[in-house]
């Protein structure tokens, strides 16, 4: 093996590595033993590589065999907490129970939306999730609702050599599946649905409108998640007075700030810039204004209305 190997070379920490003698005595002068978990890597005068940190000769090292400590894990929330209380305060916050006799599974509103569709059967008695014809007919749909560069090809080629009326006669059987997924996923549409935005006054699509006190206290952590998207903005939509809740909270519970956190205490008053009520007023007519803008020089460039010719 060459000397000029670089320190921490990735490919030299498996398999026979060149040390001095006398290391590890019982092996071949000169050699470890690979099931020995610190290697070295030839370079004068032989410094060791240690993957876990300083070792000592005799004594185990501690990051090897550091006890893991014990998480609490919701797989549907993709977050971890530190004990068992913790957990089950999440589940009881943010999860909500199947409804079905004999079902216990608790999963996020969005979730249990798509696991109820376990529980409806067809004319058969079988599960709509589980029924072979329904599956089949969904994918025949949504092949024929997104179709692939190749076949939008074809079908042009097909509609120009075929009848119109053969064409229209083909009828469009939709699944009792995609009917109900369609509708279990009807509500993340309307949340995720594409926002106004202003070419001219960009400022005017940061106004949002208040989230309503019942929200906050139907639903808190709704509520809360609102005001973080809203607060990215240059305005703010909270409330004067505090309630002494950290949004820089991580996933394992702790501020990312530590002892710094400046919601330690129960309340505070903070003075929050809160949008004009010019803009709230102005808001529509801007983007009715803006659009009608943008259709007139649309029509303008397509009649070359500048065109010398």
């Amino acid at each position: 093996m060459s000397d000029n190997v670089p320190y921490n070379a990735a490919g030299y920490f498996y398999g026979y590595q060149p040390c001095p003698p006398g290391y590890y005595p019982g092996y071949p002068a000169g050699y470890a033993a690979p099931t020995v978990p610190y290697y070295y890597v030839p370079a004068p005068p032989y410094y060791p590589v240690y993957p876990y940190g300083q070792y000592t000769p005799g004594v185990v090292n501690a990051a090897v065999n550091r006890p893991k400590r014990s998480m609490w894990e919701c797989l549907f929330c993709n977050l971890t907490f530190k004990n068992k209380t913790e957990h089950d305060d999440h589940i009881q916050e943010s999860h909500v129970e199947c409804e079905h006799e004999g079902c216990n599974y608790s999963a996020p509103l969005d979730i249990m939306e798509v696991h109820r569709l376990k529980h409806i059967k067809n004319e058969n008695g079988e599960s709509i999730l589980d029924s072979v014809e329904e599956t089949r007919r969904w994918i025949r749909n949504r092949k024929r609702r997104h179709p692939s560069r190749r076949k939008r090809d074809e079908d042009v080629s097909l509609k120009d050599t075929t009848d119109s009326t053969e064409a229209s006669s083909v009828e469009y059987e939709e699944s009792v599946l995609e009917k109900l997924l369609r509708d279990a996923h009807s509500l993340s549409k309307k949340q995720t649905k594409k926002e106004k935005k202003s070419a001219l006054y960009p400022v005017i699509s940061k106004v949002k409108e208040q989230p309503s006190a019942l929200l906050r206290l139907s639903n808190p952590l709704k509520y809360d998640h609102l005001l973080s998207k809203l607060d990215s903005g240059p305005y703010s939509y909270r409330s004067a007075i505090g309630d002494g809740r950290c949004p820089h909270i991580r996933k394992d519970g702790q501020c990312k700030f530590g002892p710094k956190c400046a919601f330690l205490s129960k309340s505070q008053f903070t003075v929050p810039k809160r949008p004009p009520h010019i803009l709230h007023l102005l808001k529509n007519d801007i983007y009715e204004t803006e659009k009608t803008l943008i259709d007139v020089i649309k029509t303008i460039v397509a009649c070359n209305f500048f065109d010398d010719e």
